[in-house]
C-alpha cells in the first residue's frame, strides 16, 4: 500500500497527515431487471453525479418495462446509493422513440442536475422530412422525487442525414459538448468534406433551456477524420479528438489521428482553437486520441497502438501536455506507459483525470502483476498521481475482482473525487449472459493518521452536507483569517477570506465527492486544520 505525506505547520508545532492510499472494490453493478441478454454491452459508457451512477447498455433490446423487443435499441440504467452505502438500480431509461440498432446510451454524461444520453443512429424528423442516422441527444433533469425526468431533445443545427450527432457527449457546468463524427460541413454548413466531423456546443440558460451556442471544427479538416469521436469539456476548455485524421504528403500518414484544444475567448465569448497535438512517432494507424482527458492545465491523449520498444509492440502510451503558465502555449510534457507494459495491452484505451489523479485503461492487458496470473484480454487500469514537480507517476494497478478472458475491463474509466467507476462491457454474467457486461465501483481507501499538537484545532465542522460547510469555532472566531479547502494532493480547491466577521456557513458547490483538508490561516501565520469528507 502506497503512502503520501502532506505536511502542515501550526506555529512552531508540526501536524503530519499520513495518507495510506489503495482502491477498494465496493460493488459490481449489474441491472436487476429480468430482460438482460448476452451482448448487452453494459458498461460501455458510465457517468456519475453525486449519489447517482448512469451505466449504459447500448446493445440492450428491451424497453423500460422489459417488453417490446427492438434489436440493439439500447438502454441506460441508473443506480442510486442507499443509506447503507449500497448501490441499487432505480431507473431504466430508454429512447422516447426506440428503433432497432438505436444504440441508445452510446455516450452518457452527467453533472449537477443534468444528464445527457445519446443515440447517434437515430432518425430525426424535421420540416416534414426524415433524416436517417442524423443522431440526437436526450436531456434529463433530476426531479424532486430523486428520479431523472426527460427534459428536452437536442439535434444538430441544421438537421441533416448521416451526421452521427451524439457519438460523444460531455457536460461541464451549464455547458454541453456533442460530437458528430460524420458531419461533413464547416461552421457555415458549407464546404463539405466527407466524414470530417464536428462538435456542437450548447448552454443552459435559466428560464429558457438548452441553447445552441457554436459549432466547432478543426483548422485542418480531412476526409474520414472522425473529429468528435471523443470530446471532453472542463470549464472554459475543451478537447476533441479526430482519431482517423490523415496527413498529406510529404509526411503522409493514414489514420494517424490528431487532437485539438479549444478555449473560450473571454472578450468575445467565442470558442477558438488554441492547440493541436499529433502522434510524435510519425506513423500511420496509431489512432492518436483514442481517448482524451483535460483537467486544469493538463491534457492527456491516448494512443493504444503505439510500440513502447522494438520488442513490446502496440502496448500503448498516453502523452501528457501542459499549458505554459507564462506563455499560455500548450506544450508536450511527458509520455506515460504502464510499468509492466507488454505487447498489445491497449494502454490508453480510456483516460480520466480528476484532482491530481489520472486513471488509464488497458483493455487487453493480461496480468494482475508483472507476469502474474495471466488471463488473456481481461483488462486492467493504472492510476497515476501528479507530483509536486508537475510530473505524473504510476502509483497503483487495478483489476476486476473476478477476471475472465476478453472482459475488456478498463474500456471505460470514470473518476469523480474518491470514487472510480470502471466498465467491463464484454464481461460474462451468471455463466449464461455472454458479453452482457458489467461495471465496477471502487473507492479510494484513505486511512488518515494525524499527529496533532497538544492544543485542539481552532475550529471543527459541525455537519457534513453536500453543498456547504458549517464551521464551529473552538473559542473566539479569528479576525482576519483565510479558509482553504485542499484535496489530498495539497492543491487548493476553494479559498475564502474574512476580515471583520465570523463565517458560519461556507458554500462548497461544485466540489467533487471525496476527502479534503480544511485549513485555517489566521493573521500572524498560525495554521489549523481538520479533515472533511464530502458525500
Amino acid at each position: 500500500m502506497m503512502k503520501t505525506k502532506l505536511l502542515l505547520f501550526i506555529g512552531i508545532a508540526c501536524t503530519q497527515l499520513m495518507l495510506a492510499q489503495g482502491w477498494t472494490h465496493i460493488q459490481s453493478l449489474v441491472p436487476t431487471d429480468s430482460s438482460a441478454e448476452p451482448q448487452d454491452m453494459l458498461g460501455k459508457a458510465i457517468a456519475r453525479v453525486d449519489s447517482h451512477i448512469f451505466i449504459s447498455a447500448y446493445a440492450h433490446s428491451w424497453d423500460s418495462m422489459g417488453q417490446n423487443r427492438e434489436f440493439n435499441a439500447g438502454a441506460v440504467y441508473v443506480f442510486q446509493e442507499d443509506l447503507a452505502g449500497s448501490w441499487e438500480m432505480t431507473q431504466k431509461l430508454t429512447a422516447r422513440e426506440r428503433k432497432g440498432v438505436g444504440f441508445y446510451g452510446w455516450s452518457v454524461a452527467a453533472e449537477g442536475e443534468w444528464a445527457a444520453i445519446s443515440t447517434y443512429t437515430a432518425h430525426v424528423d424535421s420540416q416534414g422530412e426524415t433524416f436517417r442516422n442524423s443522431g440526437l441527444v436526450e436531456i434529463f433533469h433530476l426531479g424532486s422525487s430523486g428520479l431523472w425526468v426527460y427534459d428536452t431533445t437536442l439535434t444538430a443545427m441544421p438537421v441533416k442525414g448521416f451526421l452521427s450527432f451524439g457519438f460523444s457527449v460531455s457536460i461541464s457546468g451549464n455547458q454541453l459538448l456533442v460530437g458528430a463524427v460524420d458531419d461533413p460541413f464547416d461552421v457555415n454548413g458549407q464546404d463539405s468534406v466527407k466524414q470530417a466531423g464536428a462538435a456542437y456546443l450548447y448552454e443552459y440558460v435559466s428560464g429558457v433551456g438548452w441553447q445552441f451556442i457554436q459549432k466547432l471544427v478543426p483548422s485542418d479538416r480531412s476526409e474520414d477524420a472522425d473529429f468528435g469521436e471523443y470530446v471532453q469539456l472542463a470549464g472554459d476548455k475543451a478537447i476533441v479528438s479526430a482519431v482517423r485524421h490523415s496527413f498529406p504528403s510529404p509526411n503522409f500518414r493514414t489514420e494517424a489521428g490528431k487532437v485539438f484544444i479549444f478555449e473560450k475567448d473571454s472578450p468575445s465569448g467565442m470558442w477558438v482553437e488554441t492547440a493541436a497535438f499529433e502522434n510524435r512517432d510519425n506513423s500511420s494507424f496509431t489512432f492518436y486520441g483514442d481517448d482524451i482527458s483535460i483537467s486544469g492545465d493538463y491534457a492527456m491523449v491516448g494512443s493504444k497502438n503505439v510500440d513502447v520498444s522494438p520488442s513490446v509492440l502496440k502496448a500503448g502510451v498516453v502523452d501528457v501536455y501542459r499549458k505554459n503558465a507564462t506563455t499560455s502555449v500548450w506544450e508536450f510534457h511527458q509520455t506515460l506507459q504502464a510499468s509492466d507494459a507488454s505487447t498489445q495491452d491497449e494502454f490508453g484505451t480510456a483516460i480520466d483525470m480528476n484532482g491530481g489523479i489520472a486513471v488509464i485503461g488497458a483493455t487487453a492487458e493480461d496480468h494482475i502483476g508483472l507476469d502474474q496470473d495471466s488471463v488473456n484480454g481481461a483488462g486492467s487500469a493504472y492510476v497515476f498521481e501528479l507530483g509536486p514537480t508537475g510530473d505524473w507517476t504510476e502509483i497503483a494497478k487495478i483489476n476486476a475482482p473476478t477476471r475472465n478472458r476478453f472482459d475488456a475491463f478498463g474500456d471505460v474509466v470514470h473518476l469523480r473525487g474518491s470514487s472510480l467507476m470502471i466498465g467491463a462491457p464484454l464481461a460474462d454474467r451468471d455463466n449464461q449472459f455472454f458479453d452482457a457486461g458489467m461495471a465496477h465501483l471502487f473507492e479510494l481507501d484513505n486511512s488518515v493518521e494525524i499527529e496533532e499538537p497538544m492544543s485542539l484545532p481552532r475550529f471543527s465542522i459541525l455537519q457534513n452536507p453536500s453543498s456547504r460547510l458549517t464551521i464551529r469555532w473552538n473559542g473566539n472566531s479569528p479576525k482576519p483569517y483565510k479558509l482553504l479547502l485542499m484535496n489530498l494532493m495539497g492543491q487548493t480547491v476553494l479559498e475564502t477570506s474574512y476580515s471583520q466577521e465570523a463565517i458560519q456557513e461556507w458554500p462548497v458547490e461544485g466540489v467533487d465527492p471525496g476527502l479534503y483538508i480544511v485549513q485555517l490561516e489566521e493573521q500572524g501565520g498560525s495554521l489549523s486544520h481538520v479533515t472533511w469528507k464530502k458525500i
